[in-house]
């Protein structure tokens, strides 16, 4: 009996190993042909079906006020847009102004 149990065990645990590289085999090859045919929307559908992982986002830094959070994102976005380099700034819009002129 512990070897019939023992015997069962170990063929339930190959069966959900080989399950679970068979699965991944199958979302691999399913991109893969996506990229090959170039077809973008099967793409990213296979990719946010198999590999994405939703999940809903309830704080940002401790907050959890809609208005707030956003106001923040706006802060760190707009800092990332401030320029390095005052003079280099002036030159490329005075580049992109005498182009367009």
């Amino acid at each position: 009996m512990f070897l019939k149990r023992q015997s069962c065990r170990a063929n339930y645990r190959k069966r959900l190993k080989d399950e679970r590289t068979a699965e991944t085999l199958s979302y691999t090859n399913e991109l893969h042909e996506a990229l090959l045919t170039k077809n973008c929307k099967t793409f990213w559908k296979c990719w946010n079906c198999k590999l994405e992982k939703y999940t809903k986002c309830t704080q940002v830094e401790g907050c959890v006020d809609a208005e707030v959070t956003a106001d923040q994102f706006t802060q760190f976005h707009l800092g990332l847009r401030a320029c390095n380099d005052l003079a280099r700034a002036e030159a490329i819009m005075l580049l992109q102004c005498q182009h367009i002129d």
